[in-house]
């Protein structure tokens, strides 16, 4: 597969994406091609279900996608992302407080960015990996972190190799990263970095994919991977879990709505996957899904849909919540923020 093919499997769904609505934009012509009209889908419903409660916090403004967020003491953090047109990457970072509900800038990253593998807390200091600032611009190998004590910004060293569209988690206080650099998927990155020594340490990679935009989470000290485009036209469904103790790869149950573009969260201890693209008869389709995932149990449940069906959000757990952080509808932004309750 040439370079050209692999930056059209990655940006032509973005693009279906913005076009989503248009009367001028074209019939889709291929797989992962969002239909004019911005439809939306359902999820696959699993055998089991789960209750909750979704409610509207305050919006994030300016309106983004492709951006990343987690948890930061009392705050989700929200970090970089694109506003509007591709040329409009971002470097500000937002707060919000979940005890008093507002949004608070805080300092800038040291150069705009989206599509980083993520924004993950180690140790009280927030990490982010990768990403790029423009699409002319290759993939960045860089390692930023976030200082709450100092609000400032430093640069840790670079990853292996370039990569974004990926994701990380912290596992056994350490950054786990699944990367891409700007080349053929075939190329991939799963490593980890070590805070304490300031070095990368390559990992073995999954069986699957899990190529562009898959999801992650860490729960009792291990890498849950799934999602992403399985490459060939298709959404990847498989879930694999990585153990640091064994250095090894194991398959799970298969998440019941194979999709693309998606955020996740850990909640409860479990997985729970929100929003994305999925395939409906060759046509790339908005949805609301929301599924999770029982270590315990190697079970799936789906649990009520989102208010506001979104691809490129983000997501982040926070106050016994599910927070699902502006994204794109298919047509224009939104800076919807909406909350899940639930006691699964």
């Amino acid at each position: 597969m040439t370079r050209l093919q692999f930056f059209t499997t990655i940006c032509g769904l973005c693009t279906a994406l913005a076009a989503c609505g248009d009367p001028s934009a074209g019939g889709p012509t291929a797989p992962g091609t969002l239909a004019p009209g911005c439809p939306t889908a359902d999820a696959a419903v699993s055998a089991l279900t789960f209750n909750g409660t979704w409610r509207t916090m305050p919006s994030l403004l300016p309106a983004r996608w492709r951006h990343a967020a987690d948890v930061l003491g009392k705050s989700i953090v929200v970090v970089g992302g694109l506003s509007g047109s591709e040329l409009e990457a971002l470097s500000r970072v937002d707060a919000f407080n979940v005890e008093t509900r507002t949004w608070t800038a805080l300092k800038s990253l040291p150069i705009p960015l989206y599509d980083v593998n993520g924004a993950t807390p180690v140790q009280g200091k927030l990490y982010v990996s990768g990403g790029r600032s423009s699409p002319d611009e290759d993939c960045a190998t860089t390692l930023f972190v976030y200082d709450p004590a100092t609000k400032s910004w430093t640069r840790k060293a670079d990853m292996p190799l370039k990569g974004c569209v990926g994701v990380q988690a912290h596992v056994h206080g350490q950054l786990y990263v699944y990367t891409f650099p700007q080349s053929p998927p075939d190329i991939r990155l799963f490593a980890s970095y070590n805070p304490k020594t300031d070095k990368w340490v390559r990992r073995p990679l999954p069986k699957g994919l899990h190529f562009a935009y898959p999801v992650a989470g860490a729960i009792n000290e291990k890498f849950y991977l799934t999602s992403g485009e399985a490459f060939t036209g298709l959404s990847d469904r498989e879930l694999e879990v990585y153990d640091p103790a064994t250095r090894t790869w194991t398959t799970k149950s298969p998440m019941p709505t194979g999709r693309s573009v998606a955020s996740a969260a850990v909640l409860h201890g479990k997985l729970f996957v929100a929003g994305g693209v999925v395939d409906r008869n060759g046509l790339a389709v908005v949805t609301g899904a929301i599924e999770a995932y029982d270590p315990l149990s190697d079970t799936w449940a789906t649990g009520p849909s989102m208010p506001t069906p979104r691809a490129h959000a983000t997501s982040a757990w926070a106050g016994g919540k599910l927070f699902v952080i502006d994204g794109i509808r298919g047509g224009p932004l939104s800076s919807q923020v909406e909350a899940l309750s639930t006691t699964y």
